[in-house]
């Protein structure tokens, strides 16, 4: 008869106590403003808060109601974004789970909903005591329809996770300010995942002798999360935790490297195997031996809040005669983090690096780059480098006052007799290269379309007031008071193009909430032909929507002063990148690769097919400084 042994027994008892916390942990994905079951694009069921059984575990304070995406994209998956919850009063949301380390996901479709226009969404969002979100906008934070912000959040012993939604208050009588979200996961992590694990002395500060420890008093936040070197690892493949692990090549800035990818065995002996999925540590980015050796990624992040960055490593060789030995050095914002030499470890050993870095300087002067580079040493004689990297991930730190808000994507307007902070002065004036495949074209030069079927000048009077009648209330009047107070009374500063037609400054709306574009008439005399030109080309661009196309918001006729507003592309135009021109308000811009170059391209005619086909307009000055690029 066999008889077990010890060491068998103890493997089985551990196996089951393993599997026995997966089992209890939590993992709840909610489905807001739906209701029964519904399973995703990824295959991963979702359960949601209405109806006559809502999710186990969950309470819901405060009135919002259930609503659906009115322009849902079919390139978006509708779970969970077709639904929301949404209100213009605070609401909450209590879930009664065990306590721990927890990954916090909330996921927004910036679509207008039923009574809730996609402009006004301007909310803060509190899970506990840690600001998660503060006069956050969904329609501004990204040029992508789908946002998912994921933070770790420890959850003490007798304690529910609450989160709290709360509509920006009202400042004049037209804010209706609301809030809303459209899915909400809440997934139990491994205790010391990103917190520091019990008998460490935590991650070393960058430039410091010392290391910082992550205890469970701190909140972090998702940056980035990278599969270098490899494509996207979904979060259906990412165990039980449902990460996503997306493609690094969009953040590289210097690429003296090549991919690689190995069907090696991943080793995990010092390393967890949850700490990533093996698919990260099977890819990754190798140095060049020859010509520009530096490898390095730019990461946009908010001044004035530590950042936690994890370097995940697993060294293959490509070919037997390659060294095991790497020779290269770790460079964090232009400080030594780490000086490799003679680093060696076995083919296919999962390890991973933990850093602290500092962005210091104002909060509110808004986001900076954040650089990693690896280099190979000066005084290196092997010319075998071989410095790898396999996952890359980016974390903010809560402050002592438990925020991990940065600054709202735009600043609250100044009036017109104060002078622009710096904050102001350095508005967007930091370009990542985090630019995908959406394009807006159209030109603040309409006035060359061709208007037609205009009449004689003698019947210029009757046919103005015609125009304006049928399109006055087509589109947003604007105040001449409200147009100063956008722009600062038109401060120099603001001022980000000129043409025939006048000049064009930079300007928020809204209590600050909203970017524009504000084209001002050279000339502010009611001439007859000029009037006619103005009224014709609201008429003509109120009626045009495109995706590719710069929307009119509204204008301004008072008094004398003649303006139209638009919406604010952030990234300037196509010229600015070819040419690296330097605009006033911002630095140069980077170069375009030529797949950006290609899907700008394509984006572009798009815009000129939808106005050809649908509008029978003739664009008669297409040219790269009439191109215009927003944040993604």
């Amino acid at each position: 008869m066999y008889i077990p042994k010890l060491t068998d027994i103890l493997i089985t008892l551990i196996l089951f106590f393993y599997i026995l916390i997966i089992v209890t942990s939590e993992n709840i994905p909610i489905s807001c403003g739906s209701s029964g079951n519904s399973t995703s694009l990824d295959g991963r069921v979702w359960v949601g808060d209405s109806g006559p059984e809502p999710a186990l575990s969950l309470q819901i304070n405060g009135k919002p109601s259930n609503s659906r995406a009115i322009n849902h994209l079919a390139s978006l998956d509708f779970v969970p974004y077709k639904t929301a919850r949404v209100s213009n009063q605070e609401f909450s949301y209590v879930f009664s789970v065990e306590p721990g380390q927890k990954f916090i996901r909330l996921h927004f479709n910036q679509d207008s909903y039923k009574g809730f226009k996609s402009s006004k969404s301007l909310f803060t969002v509190k899970a506990g005591p840690y600001t998660l979100l503060n006069n956050f906008s969904p329609a501004l934070a990204s040029g992508v329809k789908q946002i998912i912000k994921e933070y770790c959040i420890n959850i003490d012993e007798n304690r529910a996770l609450t989160l709290i939604f709360t509509p920006a208050q009202k400042k004049r009588k037209s804010d209706n300010f609301y809030a809303f979200v459209n899915g909400i996961e809440v997934v139990s992590m491994p205790t010391g995942l990103y917190f520091t694990p019990e008998g460490d002395l935590g991650a070393l500060v960058i430039g410091k002798k010392y290391k910082f420890y992550i205890d469970n008093n701190t909140a972090l936040e998702l940056v980035q999360r990278l599969n270098v070197g490899g494509n996207v690892v979904p979060a259906s493949e990412d165990s039980s935790m449902a990460r996503t692990w997306d493609d690094d090549s969009s953040y590289l800035s210097e690429t003296g490297s090549f991919s690689v990818n190995s069907l090696v065995t991943v080793k995990n002996i010092d390393t967890p195997t949850y700490t990533a999925p093996m698919k990260v540590y099977q890819t990754a980015r190798k140095m060049k031996t020859s010509g520009n050796n530096n490898i390095t990624w730019k990461i946009q992040v908010d001044l004035g809040f530590r950042y936690l960055i994890r370097l995940h490593f697993s060294e293959f060789r490509l070919t037997k005669a390659e060294s095991c030995q790497t020779d290269f050095v770790i460079v964090i914002n232009n400080q030594i983090a780490e000086d490799y030499v003679n680093f060696t470890q076995p083919d296919g050993v999962a390890v991973h690096k933990d850093y602290i870095v500092m962005m210091d300087g104002d909060k509110m002067e808004g986001k900076r780059l954040l650089t990693i580079t690896f280099k190979p040493k000066l005084d290196a004689r092997d010319t075998q480098f071989n410095g790898t990297l396999n996952g890359l991930e980016v974390f903010k730190l809560s402050n002592p006052d438990n925020n991990l808000a940065g600054v709202g994507p735009v600043p609250e307007p100044k009036s017109s007799n104060s002078k622009p902070k710096q904050q102001q002065k350095k508005q967007n004036s930091i370009y990542s290269n985090n630019f995908t495949a959406t394009v807006l074209t159209f030109m603040l030069v309409l006035l060359n379309v061709a208007v037609y079927n205009l009449k004689r000048v003698s019947d210029l009077n009757p046919l103005t007031k015609k125009i304006r009648r049928s399109v006055e209330h087509s589109c947003r009047q604007f105040s001449i008071d409200e147009i100063r107070s956008s722009t600062n009374d038109f401060d120099p500063q603001f001022h980000i193009g000129s043409g025939g037609y006048g000049k064009v400054y930079k300007g928020s709306i809204d209590d600050g909430s909203t970017l524009v574009a504000i084209k001002r008439s050279w000339s502010t005399s009611e001439s007859r032909q000029g009037d006619i030109q103005f009224w014709t080309e609201i008429k003509m661009l109120s009626k045009i929507r495109h995706e590719h196309l710069v929307s009119l918001i509204g204008y301004c006729n008072d008094g004398h002063e003649r303006s139209l507003v638009y919406q604010y592309m952030s990234r300037g135009t196509l010229a600015d990148h070819l040419y690296k021109i330097k605009r006033s308000i911002g630095k140069s811009n980077p170069p375009l690769n030529w797949e950006l170059r290609l899907k700008i391209s394509i984006g572009a005619a798009r815009g000129l097919y939808y106005l050809h086909s649908r509008h029978r307009v003739i664009h008669r000055d297409v040219k790269s400084s009439n191109i215009l690029l927003d944040e993604n």
